[in-house]
């Protein structure tokens, strides 16, 4: 049910069994009420539906005005009239023509952009720094100071946020989908309606499928090769392995290429470095001196607490823990050395001993076969002096 104003319902707000009027109502004029510094308000179209059996539903609007200064905000980026992608500006609205025969629903502005820019919206309002309790909670536990209103009501587990297909662009994008190969997917209107990080999951779903058949073809052959042929089995799998890692190269080296080109014509460069503070983050609102906008931000007195308090003594812990390894690492190969000295003490006499019982049962063997008979005679005292130059020099 679209609000009365005749706008589409972009997202909506479910209002749990549980959840109270006066929590519905305080959520409703937020989300309707004029922007202000700190964000007062979101400036959205609002039209509450009563849903069975006792719940309670939130069409959530936006005025085309309200969307392209969204739009500016979160930092749209769209193809201006040079071909050029850049970021969107109000005050350059005629430089942004919509794109083609896409679903561009304001402006230059596709589904996918206005949803991002609505559910922004949403999540950026802000409970007052002065406000304790949940407004219809004053028993809630929710830490408040500063926190997201919808992200609040979320975690007491009073409200659900999600935003709406739009049925006649679907079944459109369903039909163009379904029409065209597995290997070549509409990515550009699945962005259009997605988002880029869908379109990019879907463009390499399809690249690396079309990219594995060849790869499964090398591989039935190679086991009809070992199997009925009789070709070697080793052999086999060394080849087998060096074509996979030549085309695992090849493969990355062409998606390097395609993934170049999707982030240059969306503008998606550079996403993850520039990524704004999520509206969900739970902070101070203050103005960033670098961009000059508006953002929440985390209290610096809390950010050098944490660093003085948490980060700097586990750090010096892992440096002391560290560091005393390191001494008993030492001491370990110390004791190890004399251990292995010992050893080589102890072996060196039993081979001394052994050397000279073999030298002394030489030269005994040696003055048995020299006598008649073979018959036993005492040591000569030459005898003796070979065996202890014998036990001497080795």
């Amino acid at each position: 049910m679209p609000p009365p104003s005749g706008l589409p319902t972009y997202a909506v707000v479910c209002l749990h069994e549980a959840c109270c009027q006066e929590a519905a109502q305080y959520i409703a004029d937020r989300l309707s009420a004029p922007r202000g510094r700190g964000g007062d308000g979101a400036e959205l179209v609002v039209h509450q539906e009563p849903m069975r059996p006792n719940g309670l539903i939130i069409h959530v609007s936006a005025a085309e005005g309200r969307l392209l200064q969204l739009a500016e905000e979160v930092g749209v980026k769209k193809v201006d009239r040079d071909g050029v992608v850049r970021a969107f500006r109000v005050d350059e609205r005629e430089e942004f023509p919509p794109s083609g025969d896409s679903g561009c629903v304001v402006g230059p502005l596709t589904l996918s952009d206005v949803h991002r820019c609505v559910l922004y919206a949403m999540e950026a309002l802000h409970f007052p720094r002065e406000l304790r309790h949940l407004p219809g909670y004053a028993k809630s536990r929710v830490p408040m100071r500063g926190a997201p209103v919808l992200s609040a009501y979320r975690e007491a587990g009073h409200v659900d946020t999600f935003p709406l297909h739009d049925d006649e662009t679907l079944h459109k994008l369903h039909a163009r989908w379904k029409s065209q190969s597995v290997f070549s997917p509409p990515v550009e209107d699945i962005r259009e309606y997605f988002g880029e990080n869908v379109a990019l999951y879907v463009s390499f779903s399809s690249f690396y499928t079309a990219f594995l058949i060849p790869m499964a073809a090398l591989g039935l052959v190679q086991f009809a090769l070992d199997r009925f042929l009789g070709i070697s089995f080793l052999m086999s799998d060394v080849a087998f392995a060096c074509l996979n890692l030549v085309a695992v190269t090849v493969f990355l080296e062409m998606w390097k290429r395609r993934s170049a080109e999707h982030e240059h014509r969306w503008g998606s460069g550079g996403k993850l470095r520039k990524k704004r503070p999520r509206p969900e983050f739970r902070g101070e609102i203050g103005v960033n001196r670098i961009t000059g906008k508006e953002e929440v931000q985390y209290p610096v007195a809390k950010t050098m607490r944490k660093v003085f308090f948490v980060s700097l003594p586990v750090t010096l812990l892992c440096l002391l823990v560290a560091f005393f390894l390191m001494l008993a690492s030492f001491q370990v190969s110390d004791e190890a050395e004399k251990i292995q000295c010992e050893c080589s003490s102890h072996l060196h006499i039993f081979f001394n001993f052994r050397l000279t019982g073999s030298c002394m049962a030489c030269l005994w063997t040696k003055r048995r076969e020299n006598l008649p008979g073979g018959s036993w005679a005492p040591w000569p005292p030459t005898c003796l002096r070979r065996c202890t130059r014998c036990w001497c020099f080795s």
